[in-house]
């Protein structure tokens, strides 16, 4: 709460700061079309360092010689996914993408922008999400023919299983642990970076943000009069609006516009709590927790 705003003006160097810098620091000197170097950017959806752990140890077990750097770096709070997955693919703060600020169906754009602004054109910069509905093996699968494509030399990729079992996980942070690390030893992740390696690629895996097993404290009774209404974080455009719901959970903290859209309002819960039924489990994001909002930042390269 006392620091975070300065974060946003460190270096992307040597390694980013902040999620948003992970672009600017993939992109630093690099020339492409003269050192045949490819790049490839995997957003984990809901990734956080505890879940991290098995898909190293998957990844340790590759028949490739992988090199694994690990750092971590801060997402943008609110830590949900409409407001630090754009940042990691548009290279920019929240400011800069407010009309988009509520949705993700500009993803793809902003990953396009970033390398069209650096001379990387057309078929060059590919982005693969997955399709609704479309089972997890055929998008992994449309994920490596993207990559196959010697054109292709900057390929963004959201993979967002991990997320969806924690929202869907009943059993708590070691449910959700032991989900991952059975979904690590399938090895879906590991096929998919030994792909991308053998194709050239050097492979950077980040998350939008973490997560965290929390319990509930009460739902504010806001209806329409809030933007946006998850566990751990309310957003308001009103501002008198905001204080009313904070003076009614006076655990909350009022979160200031930083990197923010002047009429984009966070209220979060802090702690373990969260805007939930009172006594409710659950695991979910979208405050300042370190579990929430320092992520894995990993460069992966290797060869055969």
């Amino acid at each position: 709460q006392s620091h975070f705003a300065s974060l946003n003006n460190l270096a992307y160097l040597p390694s980013p700061a902040m999620v948003h810098h992970a672009v600017r620091f993939i992109a630093h000197g690099w020339q492409p079309g003269r050192d045949g170097r490819r790049v490839a950017l995997i957003v984990l959806d809901g990734l956080a360092w505890g879940q991290w752990i098995p898909l190293r140890q998957s990844l340790a077990s590759s028949g490739l010689k992988l090199t694994i750097e690990e750092t971590g770096t801060f997402a943008w709070v609110p830590t949900i996914t409409p407001v630090s997955r754009q940042a990691i693919l548009a290279g920019e703060a929240p400011f800069y993408f407010g009309k988009s600020i509520r949705t993700t169906s500009k993803d793809e754009a902003h990953w396009r922008r970033f390398w069209d602004a650096r001379g990387i054109r057309g078929a060059a910069i590919q982005f693969v999400a997955p399709k609704s509905q479309e089972p997890e093996t055929a998008f992994m699968e449309r994920l490596v023919t993207v990559a196959e494509n010697p054109v292709c030399v900057a390929l963004g990729a959201v993979i967002p299983t991990i997320d969806a079992m924690a929202h869907g996980t009943v059993t708590g942070i070691r449910g959700l642990h032991a989900q991952v690390a059975h979904w690590a030893a399938d090895g879906h992740c590991r096929k998919v970076v030994e792909a991308l390696v053998r194709q050239g690629f050097t492979v950077y895996v980040t998350s939008d943000h973490g997560n965290v097993e929390c319990t509930g404290v009460g739902k504010p009774n806001v209806g329409v009069l809030a933007d946006e209404r998850g566990e751990r974080v309310h957003v308001f455009e009103d501002e008198e609006i905001r204080k009313t719901v904070h003076e009614q959970y006076p655990g909350s903290v009022i979160w200031p516009p930083i990197g923010l859209p002047d009429s984009y309002l966070p209220l979060l819960a802090t702690g373990r709590n969260a805007f939930a039924s009172k006594g409710k489990r659950t695991i979910s994001h979208g405050g300042i927790s370190i579990d929430e909002v320092v992520v894995p930042f990993i460069t992966i390269e290797g060869a055969v």
